[in-house]
């Protein structure tokens, strides 16, 4: 059985006829790292406890669309919520670390703390933990 990949997309991105993935770096994933092809099935995820079986009905370098086959709650949610504080390490790789493996586990939550020996300047890489958060995510 082929396994099925997840992905998450904003709401607005999936429609009642189509969807479309846009972001270069998902694009790239999809049709360079996994090699998909038209009339494979993936899982969209709309971050509103929504997922969609969908189908890829076309492939280009800019973009991906899908067709959707069916729609579902999302029940991979834990029931109860996890909450992590934790310090940011010196070294922000180890903060990754966390992150990815806290997220694969299930915790739901993160708060990082600024303590003493925080440096200030690795907290303006939002947008790569982020990343890290959602890639994990759509693994889990």
């Amino acid at each position: 059985m082929k396994t099925l990949h997840r992905f998450f997309v904003e709401p607005s991105s999936i429609g009642d006829t189509f969807a479309t993935i846009t972001d270069k770096d998902q694009v790239l994933q999809i049709t360079k790292v996994l090699r998909m092809k038209e009339g494979d099935q993936a899982i969209l995820l709309n971050g509103l406890n929504k997922e969609f079986l969908m189908e890829i009905v076309e492939l280009t370098r800019k973009k991906v669309v899908f067709k959707p086959l069916e729609e579902s709650d999302c029940l991979s949610e834990p029931p109860v919520t996890i909450r992590l504080f934790q310090a940011i390490p010196k070294k922000l790789g180890k903060f990754e670390e966390i992150l990815k493996h806290g997220t694969e586990v299930g915790i739901t939550e993160f708060y990082p703390l600024i303590t003493q020996n925080t440096q200030v300047d690795e907290l303006r890489k939002r947008h790569r933990l982020e990343a890290i958060l959602r890639e994990a995510a759509e693994q889990s």
